[in-house]
């Protein structure tokens, strides 16, 4: 899933819900590593035991080893108040089913009492909002006019919330932005999709680029793209990748 997740085989199946943006089920079977690179998101992902990737700041990996690994991404919109006991009881039914469509249903009848979703602070749904659309854009400054805050208040509701404050958010969705454009135009160099996605120079796209993913964009490519005939897979942007 670039939330992002990276795969070197494409073979994964979600699940989402209409009426919650963001909020999905998704699980695969495979052999190989799994790339997550940070989205924003809140994952948690059932691999013999719980996994769960919380706002992170850095790239994480999962060693797969062709069993069935399932997961449940949050959007920023809302926070889980379920307990862990009753989301691990959760994961270790549904990966007793038999067949994906079977735990697709029982992942759309039951996640909701097992998660307990709530909306976090309308504040934060605005400057998520217009982030997104920007595309990581949008300068703080510019949101707080916009929302009649000082930029000091929406970073201390953001910071309470996530662990880093709205502009570290800018920087992870505009880094997927420009995954994105690596992924759909090959053609484009790495210095015009740096410039098209806002970062002030090539050298710039670089840093930000290693400071997430762990690598530069070349060897992400070479690593995640080419080697599997440019098959990744982004779970929350899939719209804008597929």
């Amino acid at each position: 899933m670039t939330e992002t997740m990276g795969f070197r085989e494409n073979k994964i199946r979600v699940s989402s819900i209409e009426d919650m943006s963001g909020c999905i089920y998704y699980e695969w079977q495979m052999d190989g590593e799994y790339l997550y690179i940070p989205d924003g998101r809140k994952h948690y992902i059932w691999k013999d035991r719980l996994y769960t990737f919380s706002y992170e700041k850095k790239v994480r990996s999962l060693q797969c080893d062709n069993k069935l690994v399932c997961g449940v991404c949050i959007a920023p919109f809302y926070v889980v108040t379920g307990t862990e006991d009753r989301i691990i009881a959760f994961f270790r039914e549904i990966t007793n089913m038999s067949s994906s469509e079977e735990r697709s249903r029982y992942f759309r009848r039951n996640w909701m009492q097992v998660f307990s979703v709530k909306r976090v602070h309308p504040l934060l749904t605005q400057i998520i909002g217009i982030i997104e659309e920007s595309k990581g854009r949008a300068m703080m400054e510019n949101i707080a006019d916009e929302l009649d805050y000082s930029t000091r208040q929406m970073e201390t509701v953001f910071q309470r919330q996530y662990g880093y404050g709205p502009k570290f958010y800018s920087r992870i969705i505009r880094l997927h932005t420009a995954i994105n454009s690596m992924l759909q135009y090959p053609e484009y160099t790495l210095a015009y999709i740096a410039e098209q996605t806002g970062y002030s120079d090539p050298s710039h796209f670089q840093r930000e680029f290693k400071r997430f993913v762990g690598m530069t964009p070349k060897l992400f490519l070479q690593e995640y793209v080419r080697y599997s005939s440019e098959q990744i897979y982004n779970s929350i942007f899939k719209k804008d990748l597929l």
